[in-house]
């Protein structure tokens, strides 16, 4: 993938983020142009960042609940770790 390809994937992806799913076909649609490829692209990375919500809170949360006996305090943002 050429870096031009890239910048129109990712500016593709960010727009059609704005828009809610049945306007997003619907932009997608319009935007690619009939390039079936670029369409993928931009919808994957979409379904990705939608897949149950990864990528839409802090890391740390994330990782945090895959560390037996570790717990969050959503409420502060704070990780507590058990003592040793």
């Amino acid at each position: 993938m050429t870096p031009d390809q890239w910048r129109q994937i990712e500016a593709l992806y960010h727009a059609a983020l704005t828009r809610g799913p049945s306007d997003r076909a619907r932009f997608l649609t319009e935007a690619c142009s009939g390039d079936d490829s670029l369409r993928q692209q931009v919808e994957s990375l979409a379904q990705a960042r939608s897949a149950d919500g990864f990528l839409d809170g802090p890391a740390i949360m994330v990782a945090a609940t895959d560390v037996p006996g570790d717990r969050i305090d959503e409420s502060s943002d704070d990780l507590h770790l058990p003592a040793k």
